[in-house]
């Protein structure tokens, strides 16, 4: 009988969605602030996992500015912060209007 896979990382992480960023530079301050109040609550002696969630103008900036992406991932690491998911959502805005009642309507 074969043993069941176990991975050595989460499989959910705490959804940034919550979060109402649109742009790197509103994001900048929920990660180095929000975010690490709550991992420091949650996760103080381990890796904190998160899901990422990036606006089509984030991935703008990121494609435009590819240093960014190792800054994010110097900063996730430096923090203990495990990237578990990353949701593309690129939708004009994520908060603000009623994207999230809409997003399941063709």
């Amino acid at each position: 009988m074969s043993q069941p896979l176990h991975h050595t990382f989460p499989r959910l992480g705490y959804a940034l969605n919550a979060f109402p960023y649109h742009t790197l530079a509103e994001l900048q301050p929920v990660l180095e602030t929000d975010l690490l109040a709550i991992k420091q609550r949650m996760y103080p002696a381990t890796p904190f996992p998160i899901e990422l969630r990036v606006s089509d103008p984030i991935v703008a900036e990121l494609r435009q500015q590819p240093e960014t992406v190792a800054r994010l991932k110097s900063f996730f690491a430096e923090h203990d912060l495990a990237l578990v998911t990353l949701n593309a959502f690129v939708m004009p805005r994520f908060h603000g209007q009623p994207v999230k009642e809409t997003v399941y309507l063709p």
